[in-house]
């Protein structure tokens, strides 16, 4: 009775022999690319298949969005876009600021903390920390 084979395990008989591959989940020159495997039972087959499997689902590498990435996005959408003339500039001075008070700082790891530092830095301009603070707002919506 034959074995149920892992995930991503395929069976090949030839010459008399049984062999197993690895479908690698990658296309090459129109054909699937495999990867031999040692016998399933043997002491090699586990670490094998589970380095093969720690590839196969490796996450590429995602572009990190900045904020100054961030702000370009949102002053070239349909949001900005809407809003009047004034307004715009407006948004420009706290997203300038924004820019300045956070460089480098990827998008999804801003905290309220990283905020609340950047707005107690105004303390002294409430009006100025309100009007970052929905700019910021409508920013990251």
């Amino acid at each position: 009775m034959p074995h149920d084979l892992p995930k991503y395990v395929k069976r090949v008989r030839s010459k008399g022999r049984e062999y197993l591959y690895f479908d690698t989940g990658k296309v090459v020159d129109g054909k699937r690319l495999l990867t031999r495997l040692p016998p399933l039972r043997s002491m090699e087959f586990g670490g094998s298949y589970a380095a093969l499997m720690g590839h196969r689902n490796r996450k590429t590498k995602a572009t990190l969005v900045t904020v100054p990435v961030l702000v370009d996005m949102y002053q070239r959408g349909a949001a900005y876009g809407a809003l009047a003339p004034t307004s715009r500039k407006l948004y420009d001075i706290y997203l300038r600021r924004l820019e300045r008070a956070l460089p480098t700082a990827p998008v999804n790891g801003i905290t309220r903390g990283d905020m609340r530092t950047v707005l107690d830095k105004m303390a002294a301009t409430p009006g100025a920390a309100n009007a970052f603070l929905r700019t910021s707002g409508a920013l990251f919506a």
